[in-house]
């Protein structure tokens, strides 16, 4: 297939949260391992908030980057209605003349370009598990989102088996073709920084355990928090716990300070090492020298630190969830996300290496190649 007869794809990055980021990022790495007649064209939409990203997208050999304004949601609808268009999508099209375009969150009306199939990407339906981690305006948002997009769009993708079924349980039916792609980290190809220098930079003296979450309150810190505890209660403290990501919770600016109250009032600081948000280089290179990553979600759509885990063939635990056991199946060991002290209890068994370690994933290129195969036939699909 000739340069000029491949699709043209464009993706939308232009939402600053990482996990946004990584995720396009691999879904575009997955890409290049196709073959050659096969990868597409990739026009990279970025805007001011995610302009510091792109140059993790350099590698693709087919690849523009392509500076737009994202109207705000008000704007956005009221552009739309008046127009009586997808404003914004249309916008990009009749510039760009795209075959498709991904990921897709805002649709008031269906799609009306005959050539451009339009898919969105819903992660997970968290605000209807866990109403209380949502103001009630971003839960509004959530559902209009959500219900106009299974209505309008031409496709979705659905980030595990476990958000389909969800889907289903929540939403009486859709119109959207539906697709459960399980995206691959590609953290075996980033050059990471020279782990001495990195375990030096951040003064890691012990052996450590590393918690690569946003601290979001369903990422569950205080259950790790309250199993550092329990085995400094018992008189064990040659070990720490690393956790990087960003400090700020946007639907509770009060978590955070929450953590530090927990540490202080614990006397754990010795054993807590917060780093915030730090280079991807430094954070894999941590991945790779700890004892195992912790993964304490009460919610997940699909975790990208197990995903880099399991490229990097790190040791998980992670909380007994269904999506990490659908992500891990026998490959980690588990823990109630509420039970502190049987976290506690794993954790000890590993620092004392009285418990092995599990088998590791060995199929990284069958996983990705089935990725990238699942993800272009979407867009070859009439």
């Amino acid at each position: 297939m000739a340069k000029a007869d491949r699709k043209r794809i464009g993706f939308l990055m232009i939402n600053d949260d990482l996990g946004v980021v990584y995720y396009l990022n691999n879904i575009v790495k997955s890409l290049s391992n196709l073959p050659d007649n096969d990868k597409p064209s990739i026009i990279l939409f970025y805007d001011n908030t995610t302009q510091k990203h792109l140059s993790i997208f350099k590698n693709y050999n087919d690849i523009k980057f392509e500076k737009t304004v994202y109207p705000n949601l008000l704007k956005l609808y009221l552009l739309s209605i008046v127009t009586q268009t997808n404003y914004f999508i249309n916008r990009l099209q009749s510039t760009h003349s795209l075959d498709g375009i991904f990921p897709v969150n805002d649709l008031l009306f269906k799609n009306s370009l005959k050539r451009t199939k339009l898919v969105g990407w819903i992660t997970d339906f968290q605000h209807k598990f866990y109403p209380n981690f949502f103001s009630r305006f971003n839960r509004f948002v959530r559902e209009f989102r959500f219900n106009k997009l299974l209505k309008n769009a031409d496709d979705i993708v659905l980030s595990s088996e476990d958000t389909k079924s969800h889907l289903f349980r929540f939403y009486k039916q859709t119109h959207a073709s539906l697709h459960v792609l399980n995206f691959v980290s590609h953290a075996n190809l980033i050059q990471c920084t020279d782990s001495e220098k990195v375990l030096e930079k951040y003064n890691i003296l012990k052996p450590f355990f590393i918690v690569s979450n946003q601290f979001y309150k369903h990422k569950n810190h205080i259950v790790v928090i309250k199993a550092i505890k329990n085995i400094v209660d018992k008189g064990y403290t040659d070990f720490e716990i690393v956790f990087t990501g960003k400090k700020e919770d946007y639907r509770d600016k009060t978590f955070y300070p929450k953590i530090e109250k927990f540490i202080k009032e614990y006397k754990i600081e010795n054993n807590v090492k917060i780093l915030g948000l730090i280079p991807r280089e430094e954070q894999l290179s941590l991945l790779k020298s700890s004892v195992a990553i912790i993964q304490p979600s009460f919610f997940e759509g699909w975790n990208t630190s197990i995903e880099d885990a399991k490229t990097l063939q790190k040791q998980v635990i992670c909380s007994d969830i269904e999506v990490h056991e659908e992500q891990m199946g026998d490959k980690a060991y588990y823990f109630n996300p509420e039970n502190d002290l049987q976290l506690a209890n794993i954790l000890m068994r590993l620092l004392l290496k009285n418990i092995k370690v599990l088998p590791i994933f060995d199929n990284f290129n069958d996983r990705v190649n089935q990725f990238s195969s699942k993800f272009i036939q979407i867009f070859d699909e009439n």
